[in-house]
């Protein structure tokens, strides 16, 4: 049976710890350093905890700035 409940992932960056390996993965897979997407997941996270009506602009700005940062 699966454990059910919320992971320390999923309450720090807002996604499962299965589906985070699963970005890592694609990390390395396109060269993108893991950390920086943690990072973004975990603003990304903090922005719809605060809003959760997040507009697709706002979250396109948070892409962009992460993005610039690389």
């Amino acid at each position: 049976m699966a454990h059910k409940g919320l992971d320390s992932t999923f309450v720090h960056h807002g996604i499962r710890k299965d589906d985070m390996k699963m970005l890592e993965k694609i990390a390395v897979t396109y060269e993108i350093d893991s950390s920086w997407l943690k990072e973004l997941m975990q603003s990304f996270h903090e922005k719809k905890t605060k809003n959760p009506e997040i507009e697709d602009k706002e979250i396109t700005r948070l892409i962009e700035d992460y993005l610039n940062k690389l």
